[in-house]
């Protein structure tokens, strides 16, 4: 097949005027696509464009509510009105499909509660990964890592990757305020490796708040994210809002093992033996401060834990994962 890729650029980092250029670029190309085959098969993503026949939703903005109490006032008034614009786009979009591809089941269960989209028009399709990029890490890349981190062996690093804005939906919040209390009560060098773009600055200032400024690294934004957690002994994911969490799935791929949210879409496949790593709240600190001690204490008897799990999801790969999209979309003829 062939792939022919269009950019839409991004007028100063306005991401309001670069959404209603995706749409109308995305319209054009859509109408351009059928004057030349009237059976081509159209794959949109949720609300950027209305392509009326194939929706492969991967966020819910109806089921994400805004975590910004506390923040700039510009930024509390540019969030909620590109919510708004969200959910008004993604309620045309979504509902005007034939068939929604959901990213997970709690993807699916949202769009039936908050859009009225039929079960039966829903189909779950889980994100691949690529199992050579992301094999089990070695032992050499480990020690790379922590040195190029800065991070001694003695070190138990805790692992987060997500934005890292002004919106506190990944939970970052809730992580730092956990290390504060493992700090009070832990006998072990605490670190924090955080990786992720955003208002660096004020993560920076919410680290010291916590007294945390001396165990706190942020990387910023990268594309390193295999040498990221290679550096870590466990990644922790305290989302309160993620349709699925491809970090959290590529972590565990990886070979390393997590602590999740259930408010996470990833959460829904973990194994039985592995719901103790799925906290029921992402707001309860004191329950994930307890996993995460718990984690510590146990930590090669919890990644052995994890290895069939790893195995299971690195056997998934984007391939596995196009086939299938292939056969429920179809080709045109």
């Amino acid at each position: 097949p062939q792939v022919q890729k269009e950019v839409v650029r991004t007028p100063g980092a306005s991401i309001l005027v670069s959404l209603m250029k995706l749409r109308r670029r995305g319209r054009r190309v859509i109408h351009q696509a059928r004057l030349q085959n009237p059976q081509v098969r159209v794959v949109v993503n949720g609300g950027n464009c209305e392509g009326n026949d194939v929706n492969w939703v991967h966020m819910v903005h109806h089921a994400c509510a805004p975590c910004d109490k506390g923040t700039p006032l510009g930024f509390r008034l540019r969030n909620r009105l590109f919510r708004w614009l969200s959910r008004r786009d993604e309620r045309r979009s979504i509902r005007a499909a034939r068939l929604v591809i959901a990213n997970s089941q709690k993807t699916k269960h949202e769009l039936m509660e908050n859009l009225g989209i039929p079960e039966e028009r829903i189909r779950v399709v889980y994100l691949g990964t690529d199992p050579k990029e992301f094999a089990p890490l070695t032992g050499e890349e480990r020690q790379e890592a922590r040195n190029r981190f800065g991070l001694s062996e003695r070190d138990v690093v805790l692992g987060f990757v997500g934005a890292l804005g002004w919106d506190r939906n990944k939970g970052f919040d809730v992580l730092l305020a956990a290390c504060r209390r493992l700090l009070d009560q832990a006998s072990f060098p605490l670190r924090v490796l955080a990786a992720g773009g955003g208002a660096l600055d004020y993560w920076r200032t919410e680290s010291a708040r916590f007294g945390l400024q001396g165990q706190v690294q942020l990387v910023g934004h990268t594309t390193s994210i295999r040498e990221v957690m290679a550096a870590v002994d466990l990644l922790v994911s305290p989302t309160r809002y993620d349709a699925y969490g491809l970090a959290v799935h590529e972590a565990i791929c990886l070979g390393l093992p997590v602590i999740v949210a259930r408010t996470a879409g990833v959460a829904e496949r973990f194994p039985l033996e592995l719901s103790d790593n799925i906290v029921a709240d992402a707001d309860d600190v004191e329950a994930l401060a307890r996993r995460v001690l718990t984690c510590i204490k146990e930590l090669s008897d919890v990644r052995r834990r994890f290895q069939s799990f790893s195995e299971k999801l690195r056997s998934y790969s984007w391939k596995d994962m196009a086939q299938e999209l292939v056969s429920l979309v179809g080709m045109p003829n």
